[in-house]
């Protein structure tokens, strides 16, 4: 069976929106233990569950705390909540193929988080210039009026 990892250093307080990297390696890898199992029991089912509402948790603070960041902050909320969502999405997307053996899981999706919130910006920035701003609509109009009635 795979080993749990301890903690080495001296336990700490938590806060609420802390993220311990040995708690998620001990949640990724009792949850690939469950996973892997053909039969699991009523008990165990329960425990999965339990583990990737936990995991999905960690994944929002990860992405929530990214989004205090001065990068992300002045955001309005429907545009932080659509970056948040979609940074867990893939979060939860590559946590299935998380390796273990590598002890620091807050940098890996950190990092997917960070990713997830370039590429929304990117893609609401691609949308804004496609858009054809009201002020050049009320100028064609007006210059048409122009030409038709001479």
């Amino acid at each position: 069976m795979v080993e749990i990892v301890k903690a080495l250093a001296k336990p700490r307080k938590k806060k609420a929106d802390y993220f311990d990297n040995v708690e998620m390696i001990n949640f990724i890898k009792r949850r690939d233990i469950l996973e892997e199992t053909s039969e699991r029991t009523s008990e165990e089912e329960k425990e999965l569950r339990r583990l990737k509402e936990k995991i999905g948790t960690l994944y929002f603070k990860i992405s929530e705390g990214l989004m205090r960041r001065p990068n992300f902050c002045n955001y309005d909320a429907a545009t932080k909540t659509d970056m948040i969502s979609d940074a867990v999405f893939n979060c939860l997307k590559a946590g299935q193929s998380y390796d273990t053996k590598f002890t620091n899981p807050h940098a890996y999706f950190s990092q997917i988080s960070w990713n997830a919130f370039i590429l929304n910006i990117k893609a609401m920035k691609k949308r804004s210039t496609q858009s054809i701003p009201l002020s050049h609509v009320e100028n064609l109009e007006n210059y048409s009026d122009d030409v038709f009635s001479e």
